[in-house]
């Protein structure tokens, strides 16, 4: 992880966050996973350009960081789907409105309850609405997992420093072992997804290439 973090933190800051790093062997395998696909939906992607042009066209939109994911995240659809292995989608609902003041957001056609086309769930997939950043809060994730016998979650999409940070804490202390595809993840920022990646590596998950990831459901 200390390449994910060079030109971001001082080499005395990565020095201490690998002191401080949870101590887990080097190896690493998949056990019993699922793949959590977490909020890659259309106002959240936005169209194929530069993050601050997306967002002319919704401002939640994290623009050409998410389509770069995308390619990542389709790829270990496949694999996971291939392999028979869970595969569960969170999708955006949205908390009653204020009594009085403007909108939060500013209205857009692209919408937080539908899944960007590229990306779209088979059948047997599990997809859910969440209203808070973390896809376990309220929502039946857990019981969903548990029923199934899984173990670990391979945890991709955005943002990262928000949604994917909750979930990923969240089925940290739930137990769970966490995985975390970071070119699978995406932000509007690439200083706070770098960072976030670096801080859950260090302290709740293990930061891997989606490429170990599907050469790993090849051999388990």
């Amino acid at each position: 992880m200390a390449a994910l973090g060079e030109g971001l933190f001082s080499e005395q800051e990565l020095a201490i966050l690998e002191t401080y790093r949870v101590s887990r062997p080097v190896e690493w395998g998949l056990t019993s996973p699922a793949l959590l696909v977490i909020d890659v939906v259309e106002s959240f992607v936005g169209p194929d350009v530069p993050v601050a042009e997306a967002q002319q066209e919704c401002v939640t939109a994290c623009g050409e960081n998410a389509w770069r994911a995308i390619e990542h995240i389709a790829a270990l659809l496949d694999g996971f789907r291939t392999a028979g292995l869970p595969v569960a989608y969170s999708v955006l609902d949205t908390l009653p409105p204020p009594p009085s003041g403007p909108p939060r957001r500013l209205p857009s056609s692209l919408r937080g309850d539908r899944v960007a086309k590229p990306l779209a769930p088979a059948a047997g997939d599990f997809v859910f609405s969440k209203v808070r950043p973390s896809a376990f809060f309220g929502t039946p994730l857990m019981t969903w997992l548990t029923s199934r016998g899984v173990d670990q979650v391979v945890v991709v999409g955005g943002a990262t420093s928000g949604c994917i940070r909750g979930t990923a804490l969240d089925a940290y202390s739930y137990g769970l072992d966490v995985l975390l595809a970071q070119d699978g993840c995406f932000d509007r920022v690439t200083t706070s997804h770098v960072a976030t990646l670096t801080d859950l590596n260090t302290k709740y998950g293990r930061v891997v290439d989606s490429a170990d990831v599907l050469e790993r459901l090849k051999t388990r």
